[in-house]
C-alpha cells in the first residue's frame, strides 16, 4: 500500500498521519466488502434465473401432458 488516488489526486500513504492511514485501511476494507457484495449479488441473480427456468420448465411439462376430458 504505497499510494491511494482520491478524486484524481495521488496521495502517498507514508506521508499521512496515523488517523489518515487508519482511514485508508478502512477504505480498502470497504472496497473489498463492496467486491464481495457484488459477487454475492451476481450469484443471487444466477439463483433467481435458475428458479425461473425451473418454473418455466415445469409449466411447459404440464402443457405437454395430454388432457383427458370426460364427456357425459
Amino acid at each position: 500500500m504505497e499510494n491511494i488516488v482520491i478524486d484524481g489526486s495521488d496521495i502517498q500513504i507514508e506521508d499521512l498521519n496515523d488517523e489518515a492511514k487508519a482511514q485508508v485501511g478502512r477504505i480498502m476494507e470497504l472496497q473489498n466488502e463492496l467486491g464481495r457484495l457484488d459477487m454475492q449479488k451476481q450469484e443471487l441473480h444466477v439463483l433467481i434465473n435458475a428458479y425461473a427456468n425451473s418454473i418455466k420448465q415445469s409449466v411447459a411439462e404440464q402443457e405437454e401432458e395430454p388432457q383427458i376430458e370426460l364427456v357425459n
